[in-house]
């Protein structure tokens, strides 16, 4: 279960690397703006497609459609991007559902989102923090009893589709 909490901790990182990419690489940043935003919506592609996958596999999916319903509504709220409160609940998902692939899995497709999205977000100590507690607010989840993995990769899945502007 250790190992559990230590993928998602690694997957966070991306972010850091991202920031430390785009400032070693400021040059290339400009010219590779339009590619970076592909890499990074493809990447919340493939985020969205394992987390609707394992809800389908893993637990109900009538959960799963509540979940992406609640996503939804959740989206039209919302003013700003918080992309990282969504994969958080999304690992939380995968650490309660304990499968060391899928928890790998989707910690590595973070991580490398981290890449494009921390290259081209502003670089303030204040936004880093923001997303970073954003990241791990959501695994205070785990503390409560009975809570529906499905309904969570749900929520967090629709999020990101809809992340894609």
């Amino acid at each position: 279960m250790q190992t559990g909490f230590i993928a998602p901790l690694a997957a966070v990182l991306g972010l850091f690397a991202g920031i430390v990419l785009a400032r070693l690489a400021k040059e290339e940043l400009q010219e590779g703006r339009k590619y970076i935003e592909v890499f990074r919506k493809l990447l919340l592609l493939l985020i969205f497609i394992s987390a609707i996958g394992y809800a389908a596999i893993y637990e109900n999916m009538l959960n799963t459609v509540l979940g992406i319903a609640f996503g939804f509504i959740a989206l039209k709220i919302k003013k700003e991007r918080y992309d990282y409160i969504f994969l958080g609940i999304i690992a939380t998902a995968t650490v309660m559902i304990q499968s060391q692939a899928i928890i790998f899995l989707i910690s590595a497709l973070i991580f490398l989102y981290g890449l494009p999205y921390g290259s081209m977000m502003k670089h303030n100590l204040q936004n880093i923090a923001a997303h970073s507690i954003a990241f791990f607010l959501p695994f205070l989840l785990l503390i409560m009893p009975g809570l529906d993995i499905s309904s969570l990769l749900g929520f967090g899945a629709m999020c990101l589709a809809f992340q894609c502007k």
